[in-house]
């Protein structure tokens, strides 16, 4: 399971919403947190107000999705929880499978958020490369 230090781990904030969607280089390409994708766009939330990601991700395919440790309480016992992770094309499959967005508002800030993760991609490549063995992100063993 790959392993993200919170260094690594890029928050850029949902169009138009205090919301903010945490993002990780994976294969190359920015990945995104499903849960706060869903948390952004309301899916699959019950009265509660608990998310259920497993739900939400039952229509992305499985090379679109990737489980991974993200490190959320650095310099505690426990400092790593496990998200999981949805790419690009992943995205785009949750948003166009999922009955519950109204999708007249997605399209312009789904854009938005693919444009914003490949710029912040753009922007910490130059400062990932040179540190990209020093414990950015791992292979645990298994």
């Amino acid at each position: 399971m790959d392993s993200f230090a919170e260094a690594v781990i890029h928050r850029v904030p949902w169009p138009e919403s205090n919301r903010e969607i945490r993002i990780v280089r994976h294969q190359g390409e920015p990945w995104f947190v499903a849960a706060d994708i869903c948390r952004a766009l309301d899916l699959f939330v019950n009265r509660r107000g608990e998310l259920n990601v497993t739900l939400a991700l039952a229509a992305v395919k499985a090379d679109d999705k990737h489980l991974a440790r993200l490190e959320t309480s650095p310099n505690t016992f426990r400092p790593y929880t496990r998200y999981m992770l949805i790419s690009p094309r992943g995205f785009t499959q949750l948003l166009t499978t999922s009955p519950a967005i109204a999708t007249e508002s997605v399209p312009a800030a789904f854009q938005a958020m693919i444009e914003a993760a490949f710029r912040v991609m753009e922007d910490v490549v130059g400062k990932i490369a040179p540190q990209a063995n020093v414990g950015s992100s791992h292979r645990a063993a298994s």
